[in-house]
């Protein structure tokens, strides 16, 4: 995995070189970092162990995307990261190839030695993405990271058309779901790929709402058959399908708290890192903590739409941690 992703993403590997130098620890612990959900599913099939991570959900109201759409995430991992994940910024004036960046604005949630655009992002253009593992049946040992192909395709994807494309490239080494916005066109969906093989689900008006966890719901094999692991055996996605369809931000803030009952917990205390939930229409992007969202005030919001300026205005060259 190293091999090809150095072929294939060379300025990503000479971040990696450049973050592990700048941190004083070795260039294996950065790799190991970014190829996590790679690495951990092919443990998975070593220890048999199955995790639960993250939970999204998708919201518009009765009245089309036009009168109001959201989308919600629970960042689920363990107690232990929940000390070391932070929000990080990039911005550009110049991205022209000579200085190694393609895009002029792209943030979000970080984990040490991670690269933007792997957890939830979001980008100067109004694109939003997050993700959830899969764990499939069978997977290479070789090939693309989600780590790298989600970068390079979200960062500077002005649309969800653009960022689909490049997230379809051949040659992913696993699988993974990612649940897409499109703020400017007002448009959602969630994408699922494994290795060679890639499904787009668009959430409509009629439809009015969605919800994916760690499993694969529309991405088959060639022949028809499941890619999972295990299939059907989390227990959250029939809770939320007992529910009344979410409408509002106020749903999906409910039901990512929810955190009762002897099956379909989705706010998890144990593991829930930090919630993201996005108004579609305002732009505003609310986060909590740990907690669950519908019991508290946001210890940050930022709206999107404006979090980088004006879209045609350049800015300094600068990194900086939000």
């Amino acid at each position: 995995m190293k091999q090809d992703n150095t072929i294939e993403f060379p300025g990503n590997a000479e971040e990696l070189q450049g973050i592990a130098e700048g941190a004083g620890v070795s260039l294996d612990a950065i790799w190991v970092s970014n190829l996590l959900v790679e690495l951990e599913n092919l443990m998975f099939r070593i220890n048999n162990t199955r995790h639960e991570h993250c939970s999204d959900i998708f919201a518009v109201s009765r009245g089309g995307f036009e009168n109001g759409f959201a989308h919600g995430h629970n960042e689920d991992w363990s107690d232990t990261i929940k000390k070391f994940w932070y929000f990080l910024a990039f911005t550009a004036d110049d991205t022209s190839s000579h200085n190694g960046l393609d895009f002029a604005g792209c943030a979000g949630v970080t984990y040490p030695g991670t690269l933007v655009g792997w957890g939830p992002s979001w980008n100067r253009h109004g694109m939003y993405l997050t993700a959830n593992v899969l764990v499939p049946r069978w997977q290479r040992r070789s090939g693309l990271a989600s780590v790298f192909v989600q970068r390079r395709a979200f960062c500077p994807a002005r649309t969800m058309d653009e960022l689909i494309v490049g997230l379809t490239v051949p040659g992913w080494t696993g699988s993974v779901s990612n649940n897409l916005v499109d703020l400017r066109n007002k448009r959602m969906a969630n994408f699922e790929v494994w290795e060679n093989r890639h499904s787009v689900f668009e959430v409509t008006a009629s439809m009015a709402n969605y919800s994916h966890f760690n499993e694969f719901k529309h991405l088959k094999t060639a022949d028809g058959q499941q890619i999972d692991v295990h299939n059907r055996l989390d227990t959250r996605q029939d809770r939320v399908d007992e529910l009344p369809p979410p409408q509002s931000v106020t749903d999906i803030k409910n039901i990512l708290s929810l955190h009762r009952g002897e099956t379909g917990v989705i706010f998890q205390p144990h593991a829930t890192i930090v919630t993201l939930v996005l108004n579609g229409t305002t732009g505003r992007l609310d986060v909590w903590c740990a907690s669950p969202s519908a019991e508290g005030t946001p210890v940050y919001s930022w709206n999107l739409k404006s979090f980088f300026g004006p879209a045609e205005e350049d800015h300094g060259h600068h990194m900086s941690a939000v």
